[in-house]
């Protein structure tokens, strides 16, 4: 766990076990998560801009605090949000979310400006927003949470509604 801020001018490798960046920081490099590794985001600002890649069947997490996406992104594996905030602003690309996402709290922000492939989603509870398009070409499972802002969401594949205590669903 890093609890200063962190900047990748290099290469991390999260081989195994789990990398908290808490103290945010300026990412221009890659980052690369083994299987069964996890890479988070736990804290302050981190700025994820171009040159930063992302590789490796393991999680990419936004846990706390804001990831800010401002190049192109591809999470070849999962990416999760459970808090804080992950924005993908008008310079960012997103060309694969993840095979697996998983968001269960938080928000997630859409303002690219193009449209966002989403293979499958679990979302138990947090906001989607934005004004980008989301095609979620395989399974959604929408358990609790937010559809919000301007964005179009293109349900593409089986869709499941599962109530929980005190559900809440917006589109």
């Amino acid at each position: 766990q890093w609890l200063f801020p962190f900047h990748n001018e290099g290469v991390v490798r999260v081989q195994q076990g789990t990398i908290y960046l808490t103290g945010g920081g300026t990412h221009v490099a890659a980052f690369d998560t083994s299987a069964g590794a996890s890479l988070v985001f736990n804290g302050g600002s981190n700025l994820v801009n171009s040159g930063t890649s992302f590789s490796g069947p393991g999680v990419v997490q936004v846990n706390a605090g804001s990831a800010e996406f401002n190049t192109t992104v591809t999470f070849p594996g999962a990416f999760h949000v459970s808090g804080g905030t992950a924005n993908f602003n008008p310079s960012s690309s997103v060309t694969t979310l993840g095979v697996t996402n998983y968001i269960s709290g938080g928000i997630v922000n859409f303002n690219s400006g193009e449209s966002i492939p989403v293979n499958t989603l679990t979302f138990y509870s947090g906001t989607i927003a934005g004004n980008d398009t989301v095609n979620i070409t395989g399974s959604l499972l929408w358990q609790n949470g937010f559809f919000d802002g301007g964005g179009v969401v293109n349900l593409m594949g089986a869709t499941t509604l599962q109530s929980a205590f005190n559900p809440y669903y917006h589109y």
